[in-house]
This record gives C-alpha cells, sequence and structure tokens, in this order.
C-alpha cells in the first residue's frame, strides 16, 4: 500500500495487522501523517469465498466424522487452519488495497 501523503510504499506487516489502532489507522513511518485503508468489493467477495469454505468443509467433517470420538477434535484443527489462512489472505488483500487521508478531526476521534 502507498501512503496517500508521500506516495511511499508501506507494507501491512504481521504486526501492523495484529496492532493495528481502531477504525484501522495507520500511521505512515516516513511522514508521520495518519491514513485508513479502503476496503474494495474484491475484499469483501473473498471473505464471503473463505466463509462459505469453512462452512462446507465444517459440514463435510460433520458428515464424515459424526458420532466418532475425532468429530471436535477434527473440527476445531479446521477452523484454526482456516483462521490462518484467513489471516494470510486478509493481509495480502489489505497490503494491495487503496488508501484514504485521514482529515484531522478524524485522527483525533481514535
Amino acid at each position: 500500500m502507498k501512503c496517500p501523503h508521500c506516495n511511499s510504499s508501506i507494507e501491512y506487516t504481521r504486526k501492523m495487522y495484529w496492532t493495528r489502532r481502531i477504525g484501522g489507522k495507520i500511521k505512515c513511518m516516513t511522514c508521520d501523517s495518519d491514513f485508513k485503508i479502503t476496503v474494495s468489493f474484491r475484499y469483501y467477495l473473498c471473505f464471503a469465498l473463505w466463509s462459505a469454505g469453512a462452512l462446507g468443509i465444517g459440514l463435510l467433517n460433520k458428515l464424515a466424522f459424526s458420532g466418532t470420538e475425532y468429530e471436535h477434535a477434527n473440527l476445531l484443527v479446521l477452523l484454526f487452519m482456516a483462521a490462518i489462512i484467513w489471516v494470510y489472505w486478509d493481509r495480502k488483500l489489505l497490503n494491495e488495497s487503496e488508501t484514504v487521508l485521514l482529515e484531522k478531526s478524524e485522527v483525533n476521534q481514535g
């Protein structure tokens, strides 16, 4: 992603992902300006596909392992794997997203 103020390229790292401020506000390390990421239709589409896939895998797991001792353990493993995949996709999609410079009034709210 690029800072809308100074146009410097910023990579949305794992640390930034897990410690982002409320409302998705990001501070540019070069010019110290605040901006936020605009989420596109593509982002929501990927989230919907991921959700449908996770739900489908959960239903298949329920059908295949219902009544066995592995029913809940497999589901937890699958949900954990789905969460890891979403975090990777989410960070990748956010790195490719457009950014918008925040007004001073928006910066003071968060």
